[in-house]
Formats: C-alpha cells, sequence, structure tokens
C-alpha cells in the first residue's frame, strides 16, 4: 500500500515538472544512506541522490569529550528534518539513532534531530568530506551544541525508534543529552529558514518554511481553517517547500491545493507539529492548505478564565433568590477588585 502511495506522489511531482525527491525502495548501496524504523516511506539514497538534496551551511564547532578532534567548520549538508519529513516519521517517533559503518551509534531526541541546525553533512569548507585531513567517511552528523560522540561520522544508517535507545558513548555512561556547558548558542543555517507571519486579531503566528522559492501573502480564513499563500518559482528552477505546522497553531492532517486542484502532498505529523513537502514547477502558484483544527482564541484569555466564576456567582444567586447580575457585571466587578501585582 506504502508502495502505491509513493508511486502515484512520484507521478504527481514529475508531472509538476519539479524535483522529485529520491523515494523509497531502491537497491542500497555502499556509497548510500537508510532511513527507516518508524516511518511511513522508507529511504534508501545514494551518495548521488543525496548530492542533488537541498542544502544548508553552517559554521559548528566539533569537539570530543576526549580533546580530539576540536576542529571549527563550515559545514554543508542536508537538515535532517528535511530527510525525515521525506520519510513520513511517525507520531510515535522518541528518539533517532545513527549508525556507522563499524558499528558505532549515537542517538538524538526527536526534537533535537528536528532542529534544522542538525544537518547531514556532505563537505566542509567548500569541499566534500574524504577531502578534509581527519574526517573520514562520506557523511557526517553535525549536531551544534553537543559532544562529538553526537557527531556519528562514516555514517550509513538513521533509524527512528519509540524507546529510550543508548548509543556507544552512552551506553558506558556518557551523557545521553551531551550538551556542551561552553557552548549553548545554536548557529544560524544559510539559507536561513522562511518565517511567515500570520496576524490573528492582537496575535501573530509564525509558520516556518525550508524552500528555494518565495512566499507571499499568507492568510488565514479562520472560518474555513485554511491558510493561502502564493508561490513564486524562479524561471529554470524547480521549486519545493517543506513547511513546519505547529499544532498550536494549525492541527493536522491536512488538505492542499495548488491553483485550485487538489494535490497528494508527503506529510509528517508528530505529537504537536506537522511537516509538509510540496515541489512546484516554476512560476507563480496560489496554494491553499487546510487545517483539521485551527487554535485562536475568539475571546481575550482572561474573560475565558472568569466566564466560569460568574456562572457560579449566578447560579448561588439565582438558588438565594438574590437580585441577578448579569454575566458582563460580575466579569467586570471580579476585573475591578483584583489588587495589583508587583514584581
Amino acid at each position: 500500500m506504502v508502495l502505491v502511495v509513493t508511486c502515484v506522489l512520484l507521478a504527481f511531482l514529475s508531472k509538476l515538472g519539479a524535483a522529485v525527491p529520491p523515494q523509497v525502495m531502491l537497491q542500497g548501496t555502499t556509497d548510500g544512506i537508510r532511513v527507516f524504523g518508524l516511518v511511513n516511506s522508507p529511504l534508501n539514497l545514494t551518495y548521488d541522490e543525496l548530492q542533488s538534496f537541498p542544502m544548508v551551511s553552517e559554521v559548528a564547532e566539533l569537539k570530543c569529550v576526549s580533546g580530539s578532534p576540536d576542529v571549527t567548520y563550515n559545514w554543508t549538508g542536508i537538515p535532517l528534518f528535511y530527510l525525515l519529513t521525506l520519510a513520513q516519521v511517525k507520531a510515535e517517533a522518541y528518539k533517532v539513532v545513527s549508525r556507522a559503518s563499524d558499528g558505532f551509534s549515537s542517538d538524538l531526541l526527536i526534537e533535537d534531530a528536528l532542529k534544522p541546525t542538525t544537518i547531514l553533512a556532505l563537505g566542509a569548507n567548500g569541499t566534500d568530506l574524504p577531502e578534509i585531513s581527519g574526517i573520514k567517511g562520506l557523511y557526517r552528523l553535525v549536531v551544534p551544541c553537543k559532544w562529538g560522540y553526537k557527531w556519528v561520522g562514516n555514517l550509513t544508517e538513521i533509524e527512528v525508534v519509540d524507546y529510550d535507545y543508548k548509543g556507544t558513548y552512552e551506553s558506558n555512561g556518557q551523557s545521553d543529552e551531551a550538551n556542551r556547558p561552553d557552548s549553548t548558542v545554536l548557529p544560524s543555517i544559510t539559507p536561513p529558514m522562511q518565517e511567515l507571519s500570520i496576524t490573528v486579531d492582537s496575535r501573530t503566528f509564525n509558520v516556518e518554511a525550508f524552500t528555494n522559492v518565495s512566499i507571499n501573502a499568507p492568510e488565514l480564513d479562520y472560518s474555513q481553517k485554511k491558510i493561502s499563500l502564493s508561490i513564486t518559482v524562479p524561471s529554470g528552477t524547480a521549486g519545493f517547500v517543506d513547511f513546519n505546522l505547529q499544532w498550536d497553531f494549525l492541527r493536522g492532517p491536512y488538505n492542499v491545493s495548488v491553483d485550485a486542484q487538489e494535490v497528494n502532498v508527503v506529510e509528517a505529523d508528530l505529537i504537536n507539529q506537522s511537516y509538509l513537502y510540496l515541489a512546484f514547477p516554476e512560476g507563480t502558484h496560489t496554494v491553499e492548505i487546510t487545517a483539521t483544527d485551527v487554535f485562536v482564541p475568539e475571546f481575550p484569555t482572561y474573560l475565558i478564565v472568569l466566564l466560569p466564576v460568574a456562572v457560579t456567582v449566578m447560579a448561588v444567586a439565582r438558588a438565594k433568590g438574590g437580585r441577578m447580575l448579569s454575566p458582563r457585571r460580575i466579569i467586570l466587578d471580579k476585573v475591578e477588585t483584583v489588587e495589583p501585582l508587583y514584581f
């Protein structure tokens, strides 16, 4: 069933003329990366295929607990969340396990694996990794602000699991969090994630997008639970967008239309967020994303909190035969008699 759905999706993306992500069920090769486990569409990608994926760069220090290596490079690679989107990671994902060709392994909590700065590096300082002295293998996981044992080199497998896996160093007493006390600020990535700001009444919601296109005029139709936006793909370019939608704003699963035509998309729904991957041919397109639910309070928060108080007071007044005040007057009375707090 998964294979059928994947084939239909690839056919659709090919029809659009867009960059088709190399998907599942390819025969493994010795220079490839396998993404499997708690995913709906396992990936088995060759080095050449990975080189065609969109990449980012970031300056980050690789520092091991033993003191060597200790180097700072400008790393170039594919955001790990992009690969996990294409693989359609499942909601029950807890950790992402990285394994090297020599049997070494490490683990990341899913929230660390999904950070835009966690990348599968194929290069550093403008050249391929094998050309960098002391950096072995075609790939290395780059995890800024973590100790080097999280930066698995000679990487061959990425497995998503729902249990508390411990890697080689972690199972031998090293910290599972592996946070470096001397490195707490994540680097910026180039190109950066696009942030789309959508204002509803006095509240502003941000939707992140990893993309190579221009996104304009995002609007929310609250009654329809729908975001509308315009996508412009430069001439001669196969465009893509990987949206990160937070469930405290828009809850999935989603229906998506491009130029008023409903389309199938690659969707990964987690516990509190979703990732949506879409591909586009050159030109300008109108995209509509319709959510299962939208969370935007229609009333000020303090009124929502005080409303049950008002209802209780009204009930007591009615039971005692006293004068019944209106809910509005009760709420105002409550607000006016609250003593100010000073910090």
